[in-house]
């Protein structure tokens, strides 16, 4: 039996196979927030919320699953931010989302490959036990940096620290972006 571990085998959507070397802005001006098909600990609103604390200006594009049970608690967040933020429902591709992104929260599941394949700049979150072990990679190799597990109750507090030392840090998010591609 041989077994085909790790990034180099993931299987992915025929949109991410040939994508350019991306070019990082020095101002970021949009932040994707994308936790999965569901968000069964509600943290997109309180996602949305933490954005609105941070210091720079930018746009905010806050992915909605398909399976989300809480979009009223979402788009009031959403519509009482100054911030500008575009919701997307279900989209059937997020290949153009991720490429228009500066950088991105996401969930540690297979969104983590695509964001790495396009390059965009990561803070991820734990959602699921069997995202750990695939968080630690993409850590080791440079590519994220990790925000916690969901159910912990500061998760939004390092969220916060992890994006705002991104949002001000050009060349960090260059290193992380290449480091993605190079996965």
């Amino acid at each position: 039996t041989v077994f085909l571990l790790g990034p180099e085998y993931s299987m992915l959507r025929e949109e991410f196979w040939s994508l350019p070397q991306r070019v990082v802005r020095e101002i970021p001006r949009n932040i994707l927030v994308t936790l999965g098909g569901e968000d069964p600990y509600h943290l997109m609103p309180g996602c949305l919320k933490m954005l609105e604390t941070l210091p720079a200006s930018f746009t905010v594009t806050a992915v909605i699953g398909p399976f989300f049970s809480h979009l009223h608690a979402v788009e009031a967040a959403a519509a009482g931010l100054s911030h500008p933020v575009r919701l997307v429902h279900a989209p059937e591709s997020v290949r153009d989302l991720m490429m228009d992104a500066d950088l991105a929260v996401s969930a540690g599941g297979q969104t983590l490959y695509e964001l790495a394949c396009v390059g965009c700049p990561t803070v991820a979150l734990c959602s699921a036990g069997n995202q750990e072990a695939q968080l630690r990679v993409f850590q080791r190799a440079g590519f994220l940096g990790a925000g916690g597990h969901a159910a912990d109750p500061t998760l939004l507090s390092a969220l916060r620290g992890a994006v705002m030392a991104l949002l001000a840090d050009g060349r960090a998010r260059a290193a992380r972006s290449a480091a993605g591609q190079h996965m």
